[in-house]
């Protein structure tokens, strides 16, 4: 298997795209149960929390999802080409 630079860029793309969504889920669940009353007040939303949280599950998410997506796209694409002989 062949990782071209295009394989590189496109599992990047979608592995931090990935990584992204996948963290949106557990911050929203925080958030809505909202434990000890740290993500939302009466005041609002505290963002610097809810990033946080976000952040910590988005780089171990990214850092899995990155090199896969890469290795996906460089595999698929290899299957794609006519074969000789």
């Amino acid at each position: 298997m062949r990782i071209t630079g295009r394989s590189v860029f496109v599992g990047t793309c979608s592995g931090i795209v990935f990584a992204f969504l996948f963290a949106a889920i557990p911050a929203s669940i925080d958030w809505y149960n909202n434990p000890g009353a740290i993500f939302r007040t009466e005041a609002g939303t505290d963002w610097a929390i809810l990033s946080e949280t976000w952040f910590s599950w988005f780089w171990p998410a990214a850092l899995l999802a990155v090199p896969m997506a890469v290795l996906v796209h460089a595999w698929r694409a290899q299957q794609k080409k006519p074969r000789l002989g």
